[in-house]
This record gives C-alpha cells, sequence and structure tokens, in this order.
C-alpha cells in the first residue's frame, strides 16, 4: 500500500526491487521493456510524481526531479572509461522516421563528486535539421553555436542521496537552427548524442575509503540506488563518510544526565498546561527512584530543560523534602508537552550548587502602595470538540474548533472566569472564527452575555479574530454563559456558511486590591521599580516569573508589597497560593537504557521504532526478518524522545536519531525503517480529548501552525538537507497491541502466500473526470507488456443514482460492487486516479471508508497507489477518518 508519504516495508521494498529491474547497463524506456514488473513501477513513479508537484515548499528545491522526457523517446547506454570518467549514450531512435521529440529536455540523476560538479564533452553525435516535419538535413557535429555545457546539457546540485553527492543532467533534445530559407522555421533533433562525463576528483583516499567501501556494499543499497542513478555503481571513493554535525549536543546532554540515570536518581515530570508544580520527596520514592531510607534532600536536586539548567524555587514551608518548578508558556499544538527533568542524584562533576530563585523580601511599608501598576489579566476559554480540515492554522488558530454556528442561529459557550474576576472597565474579547467554507459576503455576529445582547459587529475576512468590548456588570466571576448568534443581511443566491468558533480570549484591568489567581501582567507604570501588593487577600501568595531568562520569586501577604524588577514589567507573573500548587500530571523514572543508542556494537539494516508497549508484539516480525538475512533492531520510541529530543514528543527528534543512526551506527548499514504507532493532530491532554480521539503516538512530519504538508517523507530525508528521500521508510499505523498483532499477521500471511497467475493482473481505477482514464491510458500505452493482464476500471462505465446520503450528489453501487469483487479476486496492483479525501474515492462515493471491511480476501494483496487527495491523512483525528483509507487498507485484518 502506497499512501501519500507514508508505505509499509514490505511494499516499499518490492516497488525497488521492481524498478531496478528496470536500470541495467542498457537503460531502455520506453515499449522495449516488457518486464511483468515494468508497469507497477511506472505507475508507482508517477504517483510519486505527483506527490512531489503537489507538496509546495517542501520539494520546491529538487527541481528538475524527476526526469521529463517522454518515456517512447530516450534509450540509454553506459560505461565506464575509469574510475572518474562516465560515459553515456542517448539514443532517440529517429532513423526510421525523425521527428520532433513530444519533450524537449530529458533529464537525469548522476552522481559525482562533493568538490565540484561533473564536467561534460561530446564525444559523439549525429542531429537532424528538420523544417516541419521533413528532414532536411543532418550533421555529425554538434553546431558551433551550441556548446556542450550549458546549451546541450544543463548540470545542477540536487542535494545528497544516501552518502554521495546528485546533480540533475538535463539533456537538451531540440535546438533552434539558423535557416537555410530566409523565415522558415527549423531546428536541430538530437538523434544520438555520446558524453563524457567528468565526474572530478573523488573525496577519499586511503582507510577512508576502504570504510566506505565496505558500509556501501550491501545489495539492498544496490537495488534502491539502481532504481534512481545513472551511476548508483559509483567508486565508493565518492561517498562522504560522516556528516557535518558532530552531535555533540547529543552527547553532551547524555553527559549531564548520566550519572543520575545509572544511580537510578532521573525523572521526568510531563506537562500540558503552565503554571508553578511541587515535587516531593515521597513522588520521587514512589516512582521507584530514591529509596525512601536513603533520601536525598531536595535542596541538591537540579532541574533541567532542554538540554541545560534551570532556576527552581525552593519550597518556603518544606525546602529539604519538596521543590517547586516553574513551568513557562509554549505551544503545546506545535510541540506537544512539555518536559522536565529532575536529577536527584546530588551530585555533579562542575560541583557547583543546584539552580535556584533568590527570593525577593516583602516590605511593609504602607507608602510604597502608591506606586502600584495595572494588573493586566487575560483569560482564554477553548475547547478542542470538532477538527476542520479547510481551517488554514496560524499562530493563533489550528484546525480545531469549539462549535459551529448555523446561520440565523445562536450557539452557547460556557466560559468560567477566575474567581478574582473584577473589572471596573470594559472587558476586551477576542473572538477568533473561521468560515465553514469561503463565501464572498460574510454575515456579522451578535454578542450575549448571561442572556444580555452587548454588542453586534461584521466579520471581515473568512478567517480571523473580532474584537468587541463588553460591559464589566455583563460578567462576573464564576461560570457565565456566552452567545453568539450569526445571521446574514444580504439578499446573495450563495449558500450561507456556518462560522466555525474557535476560542474567545477575555482581557482586562484587575481592581489594584484584588490579588490576582494564575496568569498576570504589571502594565502601565514607568518607574525604574514596580511595586506589587494586594491589601484585600485573604491568604498568603507565592508570586513569580514565567520567563525563565529572568527568574524571580516572593511571598506576599495581606498588607505587604514587594518591588518587582523592571525588566519583568509587561511580561507574564503567576500567583498562586502556597497550599494549591499542584503536583505534575505525570512524573516518571527514567533508566539508563537509552544510552544504548549512542554506541551500539553493531549497526542494524531494518530499524523498527516503536513505543516500548509495543515491544512484545513485535517480535514475530523480528523473527521473520532474521530468517530473511538482516539484523532488525526494534528501538523504543521513547528513548529517541528522551534521548534526542529532550524529552519532548517531537518528529525532528525522531530525524536527528535516523540522521545519527545512518552516519554513526557501524555495519551494517541503516537501509529499511518501520515507523510504529498512529499520529494525530490532538497532541494535548488525553484526559480532555473529544470522545473517540486519536492521541498522538509517533508525530508526523509537518507544522501545526501552519499550512505544511504532514507526513513521513522527511524521516527517509537523513543525509543532507534536500528533499531525496535516503532510506525506505514505512509506517504501521495502529493505535494499540492488538492492532499491531493484527496487523503483522496479516503482512506475514502475505509474505507466505505463494505468487500465482494473480499477480500478474492489475487494475487502474479511474474517476469519471476526463483526464483520469486519459492518463491511465497514457501509462498502459507507454509501459504495459504482454505478461500483464491489466484492467481499465472506469467509474463512468457504470451507472448512476442519486445519493439519498449526501444532498445534489450521486453514486453508483454497481462500481463499488465491481471493485470489490476485483479486489477480492486477488490482484498484483491497484492504481487509482481521482479525486479523493481521507475516507473516500472519487465524489460520486466510488469507494469509502466504511466500503473497507467488506473485503474478504486475506492473502492476495495489492501494492495499491493512490494518485488522489489525502488518501492516507495519517494525522487526522477524528472519526470518520480517524483512520484514512491508506492506514486502513494496511492494518484492518481482511483486504
Amino acid at each position: 500500500m502506497l499512501s501519500r508519504w507514508s508505505f509499509p516495508i514490505r511494499a516499499l521494498t518490492r516497488s525497488m526491487v521492481f524498478s531496478s529491474n528496470m536500470m541495467r547497463e542498457k537503460r531502455e524506456v520506453g515499449n522495449r521493456v516488457t518486464t511483468s514488473y515494468r508497469l507497477v513501477a511506472v505507475a508507482a513513479s508517477f504517483f510519486i510524481l505527483c506527490i512531489f508537484l503537489s507538496s509546495g515548499e517542501a520539494f520546491a528545491q529538487a527541481a528538475p526531479f524527476p526526469a521529463s522526457f517522454s518515456p517512447r523517446d530516450v534509450t540509454v547506454y553506459r560505461s565506464w572509461d575509469s574510475t572518474q570518467t562516465l560515459r553515456l549514450r542517448f539514443e532517440l531512435s529517429l532513423s526510421t522516421s525523425p521527428h520532433v521529440p513530444s519533450s524537449k529536455t530529458a533529464s537525469y540523476l548522476v552522481a559525482g563528486s562533493p568538490l565540484s560538479p561533473p564536467r561534460v564533452r561530446v564525444a559523439a553525435c549525429h542531429l537532424y535539421r528538420v523544417r516541419g516535419n521533413e528532414v532536411v538535413g543532418e550533421t555529425w557535429e554538434m553546431p558551433s553555436n551550441i556548446p556542450p555545457q550549458g546549451g546541450l546539457t544543463r548540470i545542477n546540485e540536487v542535494g545528497l542521496f544516501r552518502q554521495y553527492k546528485v546533480y540533475s543532467l538535463t539533456l537538451n533534445l531540440v535546438f533552434t537552427a539558423q535557416p537555410l530559407i530566409p523565415n522558415a522555421n527549423e531546428t536541430w533533433v538530437v538523434d544520438f548524442v555520446e558524453l563524457i562525463l567528468d565526474l572530478g576528483a573523488p573525496p577519499l583516499t586511503g582507510e577512508d575509503a576502504e570504510i566506505a567501501k565496505e558500509a556501501f556494499s550491501s545489495p539492498a543499497l544496490a537495488e534502491l540506488t539502481d532504481a534512481v542513478l545513472l551511476n548508483a555503481d559509483i567508486n565508493s571513493r565518492y561517498y562522504y563518510t560522516t556528516s557535518t554535525s558532530t552531535w555533540e549536543h547529543v552527547r553532551s546532554w547524555a553527559t549531564k544526565i548520566g550519572k543520575a540515570a545509572r544511580s537510578n536518581r532521573l525523572f521526568k515530570a510531563t506537562f500540558y498546561r503552565p503554571g508553578i508544580y511541587r515535587v516531593t520527596r515521597e513522588m520521587v520514592s514512589s516512582e521507584g527512584g530514591t529509596s525512601a531510607t536513603t533520601p536525598v534532600s531536595a535542596e541538591k536536586w537540579r532541574v533541567l530543560s532542554k538540554g541545560e539548567e534551570i532556576s527552581a524555587i525552593p519550597d518556603p514551608d518544606a525546602p529539604e523534602s519538596s521543590l517547586l518548578l516553574v513551568v513557562p508558556e509554549w505551544d503545546i499544538d506545535e510541540l506537544g508537552p512539555a518536559c522536565v527533568w529532575l536529577d536527584a542524584s546530588g551530585e555533579n562533576e562542575e560541583h557547583a550548587p543546584p539552580r535556584r530563585s533568590a527570593p525577593a523580601a516583602p516590605s511593609h511599608e504602607a507608602s510604597s502602595l502608591g506606586h502600584r501598576p495595572v494588573v493586566m489579566r487575560e483569560y482564554v476559554a477553548e475547547e478542542l470538540v470538532e477538527y476542520q480540515a479547510r481551517i488554514k492554522p496560524n499562530s493563533d488558530v489550528t484546525r480545531w474548533y469549539w462549535k459551529a454556528i448555523p446561520p440565523d442561529s445562536i450557539g452557547t459557550f460556557t466560559v468560567t472566569l477566575p474567581s478574582t474576576f473584577a473589572s471596573d472597565e470594559p472587558v476586551s474579547v477576542s473572538l477568533y472564527y473561521a468560515m465553514s467554507y469561503p463565501r464572498q459576503l460574510l454575515p456579522r455576529i451578535e454578542i450575549f452575555a448571561n442572556g444580555e445582547s452587548v454588542t453586534t459587529a461584521p466579520l471581515t475576512t473568512v478567517q480571523g479574530s473580532v474584537v468587541v468590548g463588553v460591559p464589566p456588570r455583563s460578567l462576573h466571576a464564576g461560570k457565565n454563559v456566552i452567545g453568539v448568534r450569526s445571521f446574514y443581511t444580504d439578499d446573495s443566491p450563495e449558500e450561507k456558511r456556518d462560522v466555525l468558533v474557535q476560542k474567545f480570549i477575555f482581557r482586562w484591568n484587575q481592581s489594584p486590591d484584588v490579588a490576582p489567581e494564575g496568569f498576570f501582567r504589571l502594565v502601565g507604570n514607568e518607574a525604574a521599580d514596580t511595586v506589587l501588593a494586594f491589601p484585600d487577600s485573604r491568604k498568603r501568595l507565592l508570586v513569580a516569573s514565567c520567563d525563565p531568562d529572568s527568574p524571580w520569586y516572593s511571598q506576599l501577604s495581606s498588607g505587604e508589597s514587594v518591588q518587582v524588577p523592571s525588566i519583568l514589567r509587561g511580561k507574564k507573573l503567576f500567583a498562586v497560593a502556597p497550599d494549591e500548587i499542584s503536583s505534575p500530571p505525570v512524573l516518571e523514572h527514567v533508566s539508563s537504557q537509552m544510552f544504548a543508542l549512542l554506541d551500539p556494537p553493531t549497526g542494524s539494516d531494518y530499524l523498527v521504532i516503536a513505543p516500548s508497549d509495543f515491544a512484545s508484539a513485535l517480535i514475530p516480525l523480528a523473527q521473520r526478518r532474521i530468517a530473511q538475512g538482516f539484523k532488525p533492531r526494534v528501538v523504543s520510541l521513547e528513548h529517541v524522545f528522551d534521548l534526542f529530543g529532550y524529552g519532548w514528543r517531537s518528529s525532528e527528534a525522531i530525524r536527528q536519531f535516523l540522521s545519527y543512526c545512518f552516519y554513526g551506527w557501524p555495519h551494517p548499514k541503516l537501509s529499511y525503517v518501520l515507523l510504529v504507532g498512529e499520529a494525530s493532530e490532538y497532541r494535548r491532554d488525553p484526559a480532555l480529548a473529544p470522545p473517540k480521539c486519536q492521541i498522538d503516538i509517533l508525530p508526523t512530519c509537518g507544522s501545526a501552525r501552519r499550512e505544511s504538508v504532514h507526513g513521513d517523507h522527511p524521516y527517509g530525508c537523513v543525509a543532507g538537507t534536500d528533499p531525496l528521500p535516503d532510506v525506505p521508510l514505512g509506517r504501521l499505523s495502529v493505535a494499540s497491541s492488538e492492532e499491531l498483532t493484527s496487523a503483522i499477521a496479516k503482512l506475514l500471511r502475505y509474505e507466505d502466500s505463494p505468487v500465482g497467475e494473480w499477480a500478474t493482473r492489475g487494475v487502474f481505477v479511474c474517476d469519471d473526470n476526463e483526464e483520469f482514464p486519459r492518463v491511465a491510458k497514457e501509462i498502459v500505452a507507454a509501459a504495459g507488456g504482454p505478461s500483464l493482464a491489466i484492467r481499465l476500471f472506469e467509474e463512468s462505465s457504470y451507472p448512476y443514482v442519486p445519493n439519498t446520503r449526501v444532498y445534489g450528489k450521486r453514486r453508483s453501487w454497481n462500481a463499488t460492487r465491481e471493485l470489490l469483487s476485483v479486489l477480492d479476486g486477488g490482484v498484483g496492483f491497484v492504481t487509482y486516479f481521482g479525486h479523493g479525501g481521507p475516507n473516500i474515492w472519487s465524489h460520486e462515493r466510488l469507494l469509502h471508508i466504511m466500503d473497507l471491511p467488506k473485503l474478504r480476501e486475506p492473502s492476495h494483496l495489492p501494492f495499491i497507489a493512490c494518485a488522489s487527495c489525502d488518501n492516507a491523512w495519517l494525522d487526522y483525528p477524528l472519526p470518520p477518518v480517524k483512520a484514512s483509507m491508506g492506514e486502513l487498507f494496511v492494518k484492518q485484518e481482511r483486504g
């Protein structure tokens, strides 16, 4: 199953093997090669090309790639004159019927020296002079106005592929000729050209070259690269053997936490919201670390975040037995849960005392109260309930929203303001929204507060925010009901759309005598120092800075004041009563096993990254790969996050680890990667997740804050910074050990099933738009072979009936039943061309996610390529696409 950017290892391996059969010493592109697997490779290549062309900025640097020539035009021959010199002959086979090729360029990839691009010279050539469709001359020498480099060919750097430099070689096939007859349109057309490429001096000699030769001699590498490059068998002296990264940050982090981990006194706290948290010795002991009989004073604990030690606050009431952690604000939707480390060993190689914030002593001088600033409060009210893929995420919102408001309807939202809410001025309320679908004329909204209409405002953009003022008398501390009414004032026939309310942000100036709770800012006072006091406070408050670069805290009781450093003016502070400080939601003991990832005794050519809970379910797959000659290794996903991401669950940590394995692990070289675990755009507290929401286990690459492609493709780009994948990579999108066991059993049944006549049957499934059958027919005509039984399955060949579930749409039950029957009958490959989504093929519902359980055949499974939009949306979080079609094709038990 090939889906978007993520596909299972077995299918990927087979597709690479199929492709490698097409590229030998004589490389023919066209009808000449008729192996039974050729059409599979072309179909997969077409699908991958569609991904490249639609992937936006992620692939902006890859052009020109792949080849842009017509598959019926060019045949390539090659030979090595020396280690450094490659001879290439390109033939257009025009001798019997010269014509202008369907494309004027042909593009290839060539491996070369990292020191300089290849140099080109022409050894031989034959060109026809063509006027219209008539040949009027020929030459065996390159015309003087066509230089070999820059005219006949163009060479551009593409990037690193595995560990050698790759260049694009673009061959121009047609040139403008000086006409023999005035005003005639004449061109030179290449019949054949023989080029000699000087690859430049290899960068490696001696021992380094032998290391490279050993590391890159595996057959798997030859199969992979042979399908991509013209000279995959380039001498090993051209390889890079080391990364430009020294991985110093990883080893430095391992050193900082190593002693605590080996002494069984390293802990990791996970947080879903900012604030101040208390960790006690009892909590540490209960997690299996420090023994209760040999306690280490909390005064000796060290706190670390993102690789560096940070300041903590001694517990004013029990400094020896507990410690207060300050967790500043962060973007949880983008970065996932926050992680703070606790070294409870009491040891440090630098013999420096643990970092602690120094307390600011309060004052009882009443005269200082005249300098009090304005206390500005901010409260964010939001719930992640529904998900809309059309929302364009930015720094303010993601694709989640709270509630949809239909036209001329009122949506109500319960907002619980802090118990200390009090203001004498209007409260600023920012409402963030998005339209359910773009519309030229937008509605107005009316805001209600606890049943009272307070204001109306127009929506001026399809997605954005609107700010209104609410009288302070309309709001109160505790539970409030905010109503939003959407109404249209135009008479346009354009369909009226829903307003998707995402969140509210309330901002107000707190009454100066009332102590705040939670976050607040000090604004409006330009004095050198700012005085903070709360005369009406009925309890002692701990006030602390949330800026990790400016640690500060103090304790205040009623009648006391304290000077706040001017550097903290405008920055967020946090106030809480000491007896109301919460514990971390997750505190876990961390062992030293993760350090085995740094210097393993042997490498692995088949690497599996999975949550530790899935390890036992992966044993049958690992045993099968061992029997096949691989050296598999199952790595804990948690260890990858802890060592390469400082405990944060980021895709960058996985990328860093894979690159480290590729460059730093010994032989055998990393050749295949399998990721195990579901992905989801919900990364917040699992306890607050919407019903049936998929929790993020192993994230995809992509940002939650901007429109970027989400997928696994970047994980395979381990060499260099280019978008060329260097390692075949797939994913089993499973949410539990039970799902994983079922998926592996299905995979092993497939590998054990005999390959019969069914494997030579293929189906090209086409949407009913005219262009899709045309493209499919062109591919069959260009690459089909007599040993393949190809069926063109056109949706338009079946009768339609109205779709009773979707107004104004139609569908074909007969087409769906026939397609399911074809799949159950056993086919070697299926390629779908058409419109689609995460849960569907075609607007007419040719195949829907609800149809997949009807599949029966468990062993004769096809290779599936889907040239469609979003059909394997890996991190879609909610039903009906909690698991996309691409994922279900792989992991459901049957079909």
